[in-house]
């Protein structure tokens, strides 16, 4: 069975805002997280799953430091919830590995 998902910006509300809002009471409310502060904030939140990022630096997020890969491992050790790195969509990111 598939749930509904929700994901929202590290800079606006705490993910039990529209989990109280919500009729569907399977929802998964994600947190988009760009540092490991903001991601065991989200877990305090009451978030399902976060995003983390960007791995890598990109054009689409000149104000945001890259994480890195050190930074995923991290998380990785300090979050039990479902992460998913955020990436830019692009052929030029395999370069960097």
């Amino acid at each position: 069975m598939l749930r509904s998902k929700a994901c929202i910006s590290a800079r606006t509300i705490s993910p039990s805002t529209p989990r109280a809002k919500s009729s569907k009471r399977d929802c998964w409310i994600g947190k988009s997280t760009h540092s490991l502060a903001q991601a065991t904030a989200a877990v305090a939140e009451g978030a399902d799953y976060i995003g983390f990022g960007p791995l890598f630096a990109t054009p689409t997020k000149p104000d945001y430091q890259p994480i890195g890969t050190d930074d995923i491992r991290r998380v990785h050790e300090l979050v039990q919830l479902p992460i998913f790195a955020l990436v830019e969509s692009s052929c030029t990111i395999s370069r960097q590995f």
